[in-house]
């Protein structure tokens, strides 16, 4: 609340912003750290939230899907939240990058690496995300049907 409240008041001092459209960035800086605060990848991601970490770094987690489609089924997350795909910047190149390359070390820690595997990332409610926060899907440890088609 004090990272906050403090945020606020830089944003308003430095850009000199009227009345109304500071009261806009209040409400919005609200929603966004409330997101953020119920955002179960972020519990995990700051440990509130127990679970089997199979790879770590400053940037991402890496852990085991509750809900696994394969033999082997892992999410790879930022810790930083960020929703979507498409609200990636310029800032978040290494964070994406770290990503594809645990995948890489996790399909070979977990010998599906030569046999294969796939990298899948969805995006928004026509993608099939269901949780507002990039994640990686690395699935493998058999042959995998190709089914993706319009519903």
């Amino acid at each position: 609340m004090i990272f906050q409240s403090f945020l606020i008041i830089f944003i308003y001092k430095l850009i000199n912003l009227d009345l109304l459209l500071f009261c806009d960035i209040i409400l919005l800086t609200k929603i966004i750290f409330k997101q953020m605060e119920n955002c179960i990848f972020c519990k995990i991601a700051n440990k509130e939230i127990e679970t089997n970490i199979l790879y770590e770094n400053n940037n991402i987690i890496a852990f085991p899907d509750i809900n696994p489609i394969a033999p082997v089924h892992v999410l790879i997350i930022p810790k930083k939240h960020i929703a979507s795909i498409n609200d990636l910047d310029n800032y978040d190149q290494k964070i994406i990058s770290d990503i594809i390359l645990a995948a890489k070390k996790i399909s070979k820690d977990l010998d599906i690496s030569e046999d294969g595997y796939k990298l899948l990332f969805r995006v928004g409610k026509n993608g099939g995300q269901e949780i507002p926060h990039i994640h990686l899907h690395l699935i493998g440890g058999a042959k995998l049907h190709e089914d993706i088609r319009p519903i």
